[in-house]
């Protein structure tokens, strides 16, 4: 069933992004949020996709066609969530941590249904 498969997925791509998320806005790191949820961001967007690709959907080859498709739908969701990121942080002083595990809910269940109506569904018949 690719609704559990995406799960795992998710769940693992998700934490990719949280802990390096974190990791990397931590004092410590010290990248600002919007630096530390880009650079999280692309590290969980290659877990995710080869994930989906390969495990989830399990379709075969393409990536010319799955591809862009992932990317279009991922980096929507990823000017939202920097828009997001900005907006609590800087504005209204909500906490990085809080702000990052709000977009760590929210993503999974938008990527599910815009993968799954669109990205990996073949126009071949």
């Amino acid at each position: 069933m690719a609704t559990g498969r995406f799960i795992v997925v998710g769940l693992i791509a998700t934490g990719v992004y949280f802990g390096s998320t974190v990791a990397l806005g931590s004092s410590r790191v010290g990248l600002s949020p919007v630096t530390a949820n880009t650079i999280g961001f692309v590290i969980s967007i290659l877990v995710s996709y080869f994930g989906h690709h390969f495990y989830t959907f399990r379709v075969s080859g393409r990536h010319d066609f799955y591809f862009p498709r992932f990317l279009f739908v991922t980096l929507t969701l990823f000017g939202l969530s920097t828009v997001a990121t900005k907006v609590l942080t800087e504005t209204f002083g909500v906490s990085h941590v809080l702000v990052t595990a709000g977009i760590a809910l929210a993503y999974p269940p938008s990527s599910y249904l815009l993968n799954f109506l669109w990205t990996f569904k073949s126009t071949e018949g």
